[in-house]
């Protein structure tokens, strides 16, 4: 593969995401607050302003969880647990005011013991009001407050390994994976204000355990598999309100392959994977760029790239520092706080290899002092 050209970070960029060391490559990754509680795979988050939410998954015990957690900058604090079935490979988003979670997959019904042998795809949704209060069986009170956000359409299948995100007063919802079904592309919008699903146009190909980023008005959506070793080298771009006919709301970027004929470094091929994480800072400049990092394609993956969505007509990548090697995790969650990058949780495989710990980029310094776990 050709090689990409480097991202010289500078001093002062709030940044990226895990990827692998190279020397030419400036950034330094340094272990920050690690999670408070069991650490575990498949897990979700949303921000809240500049609070971090972070929960379910399932640990090493094989025990789904239905704890959740803040982060505020400095420390990990319990929220109001998740009020229905302990889950991993769910999906989350927020529209900055409340958090909202569902789907995902489940062996262990009550969240109080291991696998009961049962198991179900799940289509269930919730809201979670950061303002409000709950006090469990014990008469503890914890910060939240969760309450189901209605009727699930009938056709909107339970899955795990989803994508969601939300732009303006929309949530989105599709793709992932049940067992009737196989992966899926179906795509699915919900109206925060009546709190109503609709059926949507999807242009892109089947996929399980994609990234999405929001830049904009646009959201990305990237990587991803079909099957155990059918990695997604479809990239797209999808800007609702773009044009009255829906298929036009979705665009095709450059395909994560190798392409020797371009006029550009078009040697992308590495970046494709499955169960990595994604997010988005500011550079110096103040302008966006998203990370992709983490996950497998054939093995765990280090490596990290960043895109660059004005560069060209189809945006472009480019590789970025990495995180130490022993770090490799899939199923990981990242989010950002203070436009710093952050990942944590994860692990070799699904409630397998779990890892607490948590990282956050600090720009500008050499990888020789990067901080390893």
């Amino acid at each position: 593969m050709k090689n990409l050209k480097s991202v010289f970070v500078l001093l002062g960029l709030a940044a990226v995401i895990a990827c692998a060391s190279d020397s030419d490559l400036i950034g330094n990754w340094q272990i920050a607050e690690q999670f408070a509680s069991k650490g575990r795979t498949g897990a979700v988050t949303f921000s809240i302003g500049e609070v971090a939410y972070v929960g379910l998954g399932r640990d090493q015990d094989q025990y789904d969880r239905q704890d959740f957690w803040q982060f505020s900058g400095s420390s990990w604090k319990e929220v109001a647990p998740f009020p229905g079935k302990g889950r991993y490979g769910a999906v989350a988003f927020s529209d900055g005011v409340m958090g909202y979670v569902g789907l995902g997959y489940t062996e262990n019904f009550t969240g109080i013991g291991g696998p009961t042998g049962n198991s179900e795809y799940l289509f269930d949704f919730w809201k979670f009001d950061p303002q409000g209060t709950t006090t469990d069986a014990v008469g503890d009170v914890f910060v939240g407050h969760w309450d189901s956000i209605g009727i699930v359409p009938a056709k909107f299948k339970g899955r795990r390994g989803a994508i969601g995100f939300s732009i303006g007063n929309k949530g989105y919802v599709g793709t992932g994976y049940n067992k009737t079904d196989g992966t899926l592309n179906d795509y699915w919008e919900f109206d925060i204000g009546t709190e109503q699903w609709s059926n949507q146009v999807y242009k892109g190909v089947a996929r399980e355990g994609a990234v999405v980023w929001v830049i904009g008005g646009s959201a990305y959506i990237a990587t991803g598999q079909t099957g155990s070793a059918d990695y997604v080298s479809e990239v797209l771009r999808f800007t609702p309100g773009a044009s009255t006919d829906p298929d036009a709301q979705w665009e095709t970027l450059d395909y994560l392959k190798d392409d020797s004929r371009k006029d550009y470094d078009g040697g992308y091929a590495a970046i494709r994977r499955a169960y990595g994480v994604a997010f988005v800072v500011k550079n110096a400049e103040g302008k966006d760029r998203a990370y992709i990092t983490l996950g497998t394609l054939n093995g765990p993956k280090t490596d990290c790239y960043e895109f660059s969505p004005e560069k060209r007509e189809m945006g472009e990548w480019a590789q970025v520092t990495g995180v130490p090697g022993s770090t490799s995790r899939v199923q990981a969650i990242s989010f950002v706080h203070n436009n710093q990058g952050y990942v944590v949780l994860g692990g070799s495989g699904i409630g397998a290899g779990v890892t607490q710990k948590m990282f956050r980029f600090q720009p500008g310094i050499a990888n020789s002092d990067q901080d390893d776990d």
